[in-house]
């Protein structure tokens, strides 16, 4: 019985030594608990989840030098080095992750060409539709976002502008144009133009 009593007085201390816990609450910025977050040791098995008030308490193998992770989806996942908080009462802030915004493409179509080509060339080259003319006006792309009530064009190719008023050929590169419909009785417009080469006819 001595021996018993003996043995177990060694390997109790023993244990007692080898034995590290990590415990604590899990929570988010507003200081609110989180459930269900997935709390382990980066590389190996040894993990666990936090409880419906956040509680968790993790019972670690000895002479670990793993990392400590809380990861659940919709959170920034955090890590830290278990020999810094072994046997300590935590408090983990987990912060939302940012939400990725949707791009959007906004598709150049005919039909928006055929919509919107007179409001643009009336904008872009003026009214006298019959001296001044972009002799290549079917290169150009037209887009119309319905959510942003926006028409933007682009040109692939160098226009060609022809203005028999004043006896010459324009070559212009277009940039960007674009129109907010917001204000619907006066669009707002906007281009960027480089002008290449003007030849006299």
């Amino acid at each position: 019985m001595k021996k018993t009593i003996l043995l177990l007085m060694i390997i109790l201390p023993f244990y007692l030594s080898i034995a590290q816990v990590i415990k604590g609450t899990v929570v988010n910025d507003a200081e609110k608990p989180i459930a269900n977050v997935n709390i382990y040791l980066d590389g190996i098995k040894t993990g666990t989840i936090s409880g419906s008030d956040g509680s968790f308490i993790l019972n670690l193998p000895s002479k670990n030098n793993n990392s400590l992770v809380f990861k659940k989806d919709d959170y920034e996942t955090f890590t830290t080095n278990t020999s810094e908080v072994l046997n300590k009462t935590l408090k983990v802030v987990l912060i939302k992750s940012k939400e990725i915004e949707e791009v959007v493409i906004i598709p150049f179509t005919e039909a928006v060409y055929k919509n919107y080509i007179h409001f643009f060339l009336d904008s872009f080259i003026g009214y006298d539709k019959e001296n001044v003319k972009i002799k290549n006006q079917r290169s150009l792309k037209f887009a119309y976002d319905k959510s942003n009530k926006t028409l933007n064009v682009k040109a692939p190719q160098t226009l060609i502008i022809e203005n028999k008023n004043l006896g010459y050929t324009i070559e212009y590169n277009l940039i960007e144009f674009s129109a907010n419909f917001d204000e619907k009785n006066n669009p707002i417009c906007w281009h960027q133009l480089l002008q290449r080469n003007k030849k006299q006819r």
